[in-house]
């Protein structure tokens, strides 16, 4: 039998200089600026490689060539990049394997002596199935200085709520997970704690949410996949109310 290629994964960070041409740009920001330092991060395989027409699709929300997966995890690292002023770009030919890097604006200021104006806002908990949006939305909201709780089903959201039911402030709720969906949890949390801010977030179409929570007092809706500044707006507003 023919032996298998090796696979072989590479990963290597650098800082850009001032006026150094970047290219392959075409997902984040509409253009990088050309006066400042970036730091890269570049992710680089010996794969089978990304087709052309596959290079357009890979960052719209729910675009998997896997069988398993939902197309979420790529547009949701998208989504971080911008609220950064990043950009991402992609270089792949077929057999020849596929080169990502990452571009964030590098930061001369000292962060750690930074004061955070956001500190101490209020509780967030966080329900959805997928493991990365969980975790993406975490570092988010704790970046704006939220406490952040998670929870993987609308069964383990209901529990948490119930063992804590004036413990957080706001619950972002995914519309669709196993077990009970984002309705019926809904329904469930408000005989917990029935003036409780719940945001949908979901890549479903808005109409076809607002059939799905006829009748639910929804603090807002946000589509996915997110920004952090999507969340900071929907969350400010329903905490305001």
């Amino acid at each position: 039998m023919p032996r298998a290629s090796q696979g072989r994964i590479g990963i290597s960070t650098r800082m850009t200089e001032p006026g150094e041409a970047i290219s392959g740009v075409r997902h984040g920001a509409a253009a990088l600026d050309s006066s400042r330092r970036y730091a890269c991060l570049e992710v680089k395989d010996n794969g089978i490689g990304i087709s052309p027409e596959n290079q357009e699709k890979i960052f719209d929300p729910f675009y998997s060539t896997k069988f398993t997966g939902r197309g979420l995890g790529i547009p949701m690292v998208l989504g971080l990049v911008r609220s950064h002023n990043g950009a991402i770009a992609v270089e792949s030919r077929p057999g020849q394997g596929c080169a990502i890097r990452v571009y964030l604006p590098a930061v001369a200021q000292d962060l750690s002596s930074a004061p955070n104006a956001n500190a101490a806002k209020g509780r967030i908990l966080f329900v959805d199935d997928d493991r990365s949006v969980r975790e993406l939305g975490r570092i988010m909201l704790s970046r704006m200085g939220y406490e952040v709780s998670t929870a993987a089903d609308g069964i383990e959201g209901l529990e948490a709520l119930k063992r804590q039911a004036d413990g957080f402030d706001c619950v972002l709720l995914n519309a669709s997970m196993p077990r009970m969906d984002g309705a019926r949890t809904l329904r469930e949390m408000r005989r917990v704690r029935e003036d409780l801010p719940v945001i949908v977030v979901s890549g479903r179409a808005e109409g076809e949410l607002r059939e799905m929570f006829a009748g639910a007092r929804l603090s807002g809706m946000v589509g996915k996949p997110f920004r952090s500044s999507d969340l900071r707006e929907k969350i400010e507003a329903a905490l305001e109310r």
